[in-house]
């Protein structure tokens, strides 16, 4: 998911505390230490989050937490979301992807089928296909694969979670290039100690 709507869907969902749901806790707030003023300092922050003047909207939660504990973890909430958002840093996929993982597909003898999907990689060996097929989500900032290959019957077998081993699982999150070059060289590693040995078993 974008950050863009992570932050609305955090305004969304900080307005829906104050309305549906939450009267109880409000409540409580307002009977808890400085009610009055706590309820409306909140109140303001959530405002000021939904016009995205987020650090005015922190600050005001702060004010309130610090007069009632309570709103801290609403002020964690915000301080995570705008950390996260901070992390984001501009990438280049396609020339990561085809510095780490395009060469060495092409050298074991795979095609790059363009047409089929942007890293579409194929090879046909004794009449079977092998296929490794990676792509980002729809959202940006993961990326996840498919592989797959065909047995002497020519039924397809895909690769799963159990011929991962030690390996994470897709979808692989990143938020800037670092992350993304450091996520790409595990997946390197794992190509080379499961998917080709598998492709070739």
């Amino acid at each position: 998911m974008t950050i863009k709507k992570d932050l609305l869907n955090l305004a969304k969902e900080l307005k829906s505390m104050a309305t549906e749901g939450h009267q109880e806790y409000l409540g409580d707030i307002l009977k808890g230490p400085h009610g009055s003023e706590v309820i409306k300092l909140r109140q303001e922050a959530y405002n000021l989050w939904q016009i995205k003047e987020y650090s005015n909207a922190i600050a005001k939660m702060k004010e309130a937490s610090e007069l009632n504990p309570v709103l801290k973890d609403e002020l964690n909430k915000m301080e995570g979301e705008i950390a996260h958002k901070n992390k984001l840093g501009k990438v280049n996929f396609n020339k990561t992807i085809n510095k780490y993982i395009t060469p060495k597909f092409v050298n074991l003898g795979f095609t790059l089928y363009k047409e089929r999907g942007p890293f579409w990689f194929e090879r046909n060996i004794n009449n079977k296909n092998q296929v490794f097929s990676l792509g980002r989500d729809k959202w940006g900032r993961a990326f996840g694969f498919t592989v797959f290959k065909q047995d002497a019957n020519g039924k397809s077998l895909y690769f799963s979670p159990k011929d991962f081993g030690e390996f994470p699982l897709p979808p692989y999150n990143y938020l800037n290039q670092n992350e993304l070059d450091n996520v790409v060289k595990v997946i390197v590693a794992l190509i080379d100690a499961k998917i080709i040995p598998w492709l070739e078993s």
